[in-house]
């Protein structure tokens, strides 16, 4: 069974976030940019507490160091 389109190793999520207003409170964005840890965008949106998160990857996505 195939999950979603991941044949050519692209994929993208799209997810919501909630605090409790006493846990945070946030107005805002956040861009987080691949690394070798994690190979993947992340955008976070922040509107009172709660938080729209977009992520985006490639499986096939090279950096330097890797063998």
């Amino acid at each position: 069974m195939d999950n979603l389109n991941f044949k050519d190793g692209k994929w993208w999520e799209l997810s919501f976030s909630f605090a409790l207003p006493h846990l945070w409170f946030k107005l805002g964005w956040s861009i987080e940019e691949p690394t070798t840890k994690d190979r993947s965008y992340l955008v976070q949106i922040f509107l009172g507490f709660i938080a729209i998160n977009v992520e985006w990857g490639d499986e096939d996505w090279w950096f330097e160091g890797d063998e």
